[in-house]
């Protein structure tokens, strides 16, 4: 691989990663996926049409290869924002251990710590401000994009033999 190849497809990712960031502060979108999506892929597909028009030398599998490694890193990034961005129950317990040092918490202190309710409201809230899944009356249902991303998770499982809905 050419040592250019590598460099300019992270330093793609690393610019679209601090245009997400602004973007961010700027505005929060309501569909993370689809805001992210097109700050990931927009600015890729432009570098590589603007690229081969100012430097028409630069060789196809080249720009490919960037391109390539720029959509890995993108996705990869993509499919760990949720878990990022959410408020993790691990993390939290994990934050309280550490400020109660050096005695530590029982883990009757920790359960005191959290309202079981805040676990699954902020998740319901994500989900329907995603879109995947919205209100009919006091229901929620899926929408059809949240059909299409949990179909795949769906097939996966009974390939592998799981049961849906657990472990």
């Amino acid at each position: 691989m050419k040592p250019y190849i590598l460099l300019v497809g992270m330093s793609l990712f690393f610019v679209c990663l601090v245009l997400h960031v602004v973007a961010w502060h700027v505005r929060r979108p309501k569909r993370h996926a689809t805001a992210l999506l097109a700050i990931f892929l927009i600015p890729c597909a432009v570098f590589v049409l603007a690229s081969k028009g100012l430097c028409p030398d630069l060789p196809w599998p080249d720009l490919f290869a960037i391109a390539l490694l720029h959509v890995a890193l993108s996705f990869a990034y993509i499919q760990i924002y949720p878990a990022s961005q959410a408020d993790s129950p691990s993390l939290k317990m994990i934050m309280l251990v550490d400020k109660a040092m050096p005695q530590g918490l029982t883990e009757a202190e920790i359960r005191a710590q959290f309202d079981p309710n805040d676990l699954f409201d902020a998740r319901i809230h994500d989900l329907l401000g995603a879109g995947l899944v919205q209100r009919q009356g006091e229901r929620l249902a899926l929408t059809r994009s949240g059909e299409s991303l949990i179909k795949p998770f769906l097939l996966l499982r009974k390939v592998l033999g799981l049961p849906a809905g657990k472990g």
